[in-house]
């Protein structure tokens, strides 16, 4: 089934978020996600047939299967993420370009509501602007806000430990 963000509760029943997760990088995610045992999660994103596909392409994949919980989301400002994101203790998003996609909207409702945040961006000049805009808010609410983690940045950080 799936939850329409302005239906979901406000309060942590989910470990985590992953928003994005019928993309690329998502599903590779969302593969592992569902390997892990007693994992309380759930896939977001803007198209409730592309979810509900991916769930069903996870469980074919075989062996443990955590399934997860699906969230229609979309980032266009007419639906306060704060409504979704606060049911969970992280939000993982892979749902680039981020300052094309409504990514900000995600880091200022974790960031402001105490839910831990993580994604995959490699835009520069956007997460220099979520740092600037929204670092007193996640040091207030005591979220950890970690920008462009996994593998869009994989090479860069090779290269600089290499360096």
């Amino acid at each position: 089934w799936a939850l329409l963000g302005w239906s979901v509760r406000a309060e942590q029943d989910l470990d985590l978020i992953l928003y994005g997760a019928d993309g690329c990088v998502g599903h590779f995610a969302a593969s592992h996600l569902a390997q892990q045992s007693g994992l309380r999660w759930a896939i977001a994103g803007r198209t409730e047939a592309h979810l509900l596909e991916l769930v069903d392409e996870l469980a074919k994949e075989g062996g443990y299967f955590a399934k997860p919980e699906v969230i229609v989301a979309s980032l266009d400002g007419k639906v306060d993420p704060k409504t979704w994101v606060t049911r969970a203790k992280a939000v993982i998003s892979a749902a680039g370009p981020f300052s094309a996609h409504g990514g900000e909207l995600v880091v200022r409702a974790c960031a402001e509501s105490g839910v831990n945040y993580a994604d995959t961006s490699d835009e520069f000049y956007w997460q220099r602007r979520m740092v600037d805009g929204y670092d007193a808010a996640a040091q207030k609410s005591g979220a950890k806000v970690v920008l462009a983690t996994g593998f869009c940045v994989l090479a860069g950080d090779l290269g600089s430990q290499l360096a």
